[in-house]
């Protein structure tokens, strides 16, 4: 699972193991902090980012535009179709207020559409992330 989703201390992401966070995690540091949209995906059998839940609060419920099944094929233009979840998961983060542009995928009666969506970051809490992950997966 990646959760694109908080702003917390460095410190505050060891009790959260890498695992069930989907080795990315929003971190804030000193000097700035980086967060996403509310977004939790969950990888496909391809290896495939796969829209799994929103987040309450985050930008990404708020726009009405996500659906669960849709799947990420590009962030900012980046190719990330099938990409490393270590790979995909900073392209998804930015300072709070900015935006990012996501390309995804949708099946629509059995056809694949192709949608773009642009999203403001912004903090939102790890722990409701973590509820809606562990209730979808029986953790």
């Amino acid at each position: 699972m990646l959760s694109c989703c908080d702003c917390r201390k460095d410190h505050q992401r060891d009790d959260l193991s890498n695992e069930r966070l989907g080795i990315v995690g929003n971190v804030m540091s000193n000097k700035r902090s980086k967060c996403g949209c509310g977004i939790i995906f969950a990888a496909d059998t391809r290896g495939a980012l796969v829209v799994d839940g929103l987040v309450p609060g985050g930008s990404a419920e708020a726009s009405g535009l996500l659906r669960r099944g849709d799947v990420l094929v590009e962030v900012d233009g980046m190719d990330v179709y099938c990409k490393p979840v270590g790979q995909v998961g900073p392209l998804l983060l930015g300072p709070p207020g900015s935006r990012v542009s996501l390309g995804l995928t949708r099946n629509v009666d059995g056809e694949q559409q192709r949608i773009k969506i642009e999203l403001d970051r912004r903090p939102t809490q790890i722990k409701t992330a973590l509820a809606l992950y562990e209730g979808r997966s029986g953790k």
